[in-house]
Order: C-alpha cells, then structure tokens, then sequence
C-alpha cells in the first residue's frame, strides 16, 4: 500500500478543485493506493481550505451585491433630483370650462 497521494494535490483555489481532490483522496484510499493514515491528516486541510474558499466566495458575492445597491441608490436619488427640478411648483387648478362641464353634469336630470 503507497503513503503518499499517486500525483501532486492540483492548486485548490476554488471549491471544484476542493471537491475534486476530496474525491480522489477518497477514491485512492478505496483502491488501497493511500494509506487511510495520511488521508486523514490531508482531511482537515482540505476541509478548512474548503470554508475559506466558500466564505471568500460569499464575501465577494456580497460585495458585489453591494456595489449594485449603491449604485441603484445613486441612481434614485439622481432620479428624484431631476423628478423635483422639472415638477409644477403648484399643483394644476381646473379650468373654469372643466368646473362648469363638472357642474352640469352632476345635476341629476332624471336619466
């Protein structure tokens, strides 16, 4: 039975690369080709590079989703400037015509 992994442990920079290698530590100990002893030793590393790929991975997501909602907030308040620059100062009072029409046509006439 060999100690040691069959071929060098790949870069583990991301979380497939992680799972990937979980995967063959677990395949050689099966096939007897690594010492269990030394899988176990490997196990913790692997399952700590895991946590910081995963925390990084949402830390970044969570960055960007940040990025995004500052930008929105920015956007809305550009909006709402321009919104108050271009609304009516007063609010549009009816014609005397629009009144009168109002008038006659709130009278009940029997229909």
């Amino acid at each position: 039975m060999a100690s040691a992994l069959a071929d060098p442990l790949p870069k583990l920079d991301t979380l497939i690369a992680v799972q990937e290698t979980i995967s063959r530590v677990i395949s050689e100990v099966r096939a007897g080709k690594l010492d269990p002893k030394v899988a176990a030793s490997i196990t913790p590393l692997l399952n700590l590079q895991w946590q910081v790929l995963e925390v990084t991975t949402v830390l970044r997501r969570v960055a960007e989703l940040e990025e995004i909602l500052d930008a929105n907030q920015e956007a809305e308040q550009q909006l709402t400037e321009v919104l108050k620059t271009k609304a009516p100062a007063e609010p549009a009072k009816p014609s005397s015509y629009a009144a009168s029409s109002t008038a006659r046509f709130s009278t009940n006439d029997g229909f």
